[in-house]
């Protein structure tokens, strides 16, 4: 009789263990559904342009440029004008959200001028909302190496564990109309 107890209580037990994994299994199945419908949407893309898009981030480029890989670092690029925007991306911090024009002078100009670069102009915007809602940090500055002048833009914006540096440099001259407004407005973490 004690043998046949034991068995209908262990029998009991893993039928209530069945019970409980499945329900488990529910709530992971209702857990993944959540994530999937709190996914970031992707921004519009406006006629002439087309969405980039990674684990982190999206946001709309010229549609005739051409995406190039650099050592872990995306560049797309305008192969005809030099224009080109480059994605690059550093552990979260909070260095843009608090970046003055000193801490800019250290922590950028030193590595340019090695490069043979010379900054002007610069500008800091420590945080701006885009179109879509998302907080920006902008550092905008006009820049020449080799004699050629240029303007650049770089937003950074948090996504996941990264901070999102996208750089958007065009050569004076060759500028395309409403382009860094476009790439701006578009940048969507998707983190």
């Amino acid at each position: 009789m004690k043998k046949l107890l034991c068995l209908l209580l262990a029998l009991t037990m893993l039928m209530g263990s069945l019970f409980v994994l499945s329900a488990c299994d529910e709530k992971d199945k209702d857990k993944d559904k959540e994530e999937e419908k709190s996914e970031v949407a992707a921004p519009e893309v406006p006629a002439g342009y087309k969405l980039y898009e990674n684990d982190y981030v999206y946001f709309v480029y010229p549609e005739n440029w051409e995406t190039r890989d650099m050592s872990g670092i995306t560049v797309l690029v305008d192969a005809t004008t030099g224009n080109n925007i480059t994605l690059a991306y550093e552990p979260k911090s909070d260095l843009y959200k608090t970046m003055d024009l000193e801490k800019f002078n250290n922590t950028f100009v030193p590595i340019w001028k090695q490069q043979g670069m010379n900054v002007s102009n610069v500008q800091i915007t420590n945080s701006i909302e885009n179109s879509l809602g998302y907080e920006i940090s902008k550092l905008a500055f006009n820049a020449t190496q080799s004699g050629q002048k240029m303007k650049q833009e770089m937003y950074i914006i948090p996504s996941g564990s990264y901070n999102y540096v996208v750089n958007v440099t065009q050569v004076v001259g060759k500028e395309v109309k409403g382009l860094s407004e476009t790439v701006f407005n578009s940048l969507t973490p998707k983190q």
